[in-house]
């Protein structure tokens, strides 16, 4: 169970109205600790006694969200409260879900690590009585579950007679070391050399257009001799113990002498055929 508290988005101190970390809680919002007498079967934590020294201590709110929000409700067109922010807070988690794949790629306990590991921090340094871990932020937070993303294009065009294609970068911005990649898949792959570390990709022997060693592929399809070689790339990246892959199938084709028109058809029919990336919904929110 998370504990949600409230921080007024109108105090927001950030360019563009977004919170800097120089907010505090609303006066109404939900303080802390707070005390529990019963397990959640129903069994009294300390029978006989519910006074002040019995139960269980929490430190609650875990987090705080934004409050006083804008909506289209009428009576609540400036909606304050905890029952504004616990479902803003629940909207964030709904986007972490989708970026991980869904409720079963997730646990409860990974949801609430990433809402308080990724929280800006308020108040007092570090978790406070009122404001908990912080104010829960969406960049940062759905980032712990998104995948890398492919910041180089799917077609790679390569200079005849030269090994060398190109950087295939995956980019993390969440993730504690450095993105890893590796060959997983097209049917070409084996005319091809990745390191590991660095995601530089080349040709074991550089490409002669006029002599191509492409083959036929189903799935994108392409037809063989062409000078269009099919190689998948999986990025790999880690946000603590969780590990996050995305795949990347792209065309690695040598100019010769191939006309720009039939370049420009080859990227279309082939963003027809590839699969769908692996990348989330984009997030539209201001907090």
């Amino acid at each position: 169970m998370i504990g949600v508290g409230m921080v007024d988005i109108r105090t927001a101190r950030g360019a563009g109205g977004v919170f800097n970390g120089s907010e505090s809680v609303r006066p109404a919002s939900s303080d802390g600790p707070r005390r529990i007498f019963f397990q959640s079967d129903g069994t009294p934590i300390t029978p006989g006694n519910f006074s002040s020294t019995g139960g269980r201590v929490l430190q609650k709110p875990d987090i705080v969200a934004a409050s006083c929000v804008s909506t289209a409700t009428p009576g609540f067109e400036t909606f304050c409260g905890t029952s504004s922010a616990a479902p803003h807070a629940a909207a964030l988690a709904a986007l972490m879900l989708e970026a991980a794949g869904g409720p079963d790629n997730v646990t409860l306990s990974e949801l609430q690590s990433a809402f308080t590991e990724s929280a800006l921090d308020i108040e007092a340094p570090g978790i406070d009585r009122d404001s908990g871990s912080g104010i829960v932020m969406v960049p940062p937070a759905v980032a712990v579950f998104a995948p890398p993303a492919f910041t180089t294009p799917e077609i790679l065009s390569v200079v005849e007679g030269q090994t060398a294609v190109d950087i295939v970068e995956g980019k993390d911005d969440a993730a504690v070391d450095d993105v890893t990649y590796a060959m997983t898949g097209g049917v070409d792959r084996v005319l091809f050399d990745l390191d590991f570390s660095t995601g530089y990709l080349t040709f074991k022997s550089a490409p002669n257009y006029e002599d191509p060693q492409d083959v036929w592929s189903i799935t994108p399809q392409n037809d063989a001799d062409n000078n269009e070689y099919v190689v998948t790339i999986t990025a790999t990246s880690r946000v603590g113990s969780r590990l996050k892959t995305a795949a990347r199938t792209s065309l690695a084709m040598p100019t010769g002498t191939k006309k720009a028109a039939e370049i420009s058809a080859t990227i279309r029919t082939f963003r027809k055929a590839a699969p769908a990336k692996q990348t989330p919904a984009a997030i539209r929110s201001r907090v």
